[in-house]
């Protein structure tokens, strides 16, 4: 029984350590999702303005159909 009440001491003991180190794994767990939802919004955001870019603008900006009809 004397063994049983030290380990009850030292678990004791050593409880805030384990709540620091439960939450230090929480806060590194939540950085690491948000880092990865914005280089997820980042690379959509590039996607997006690649193909936006592409497209012509003013009077070539019709669809193929037209310009093919047009061309007929």
């Amino acid at each position: 029984m004397a063994t049983w009440s030290i380990l009850q001491k030292n678990e004791t003991q050593q409880l805030p350590q384990y709540k620091q180190k439960i939450s230090q794994i929480t806060r590194i767990q939540s950085i690491r999702h948000l880092h990865s939802t914005q280089t997820c919004d980042k690379e959509r955001l590039h996607t997006m303005a690649g193909s936006s870019s592409m497209k012509p603008s003013g009077p070539e900006a019709r669809d193929n159909n037209t310009v093919i009809r047009l061309a007929e």
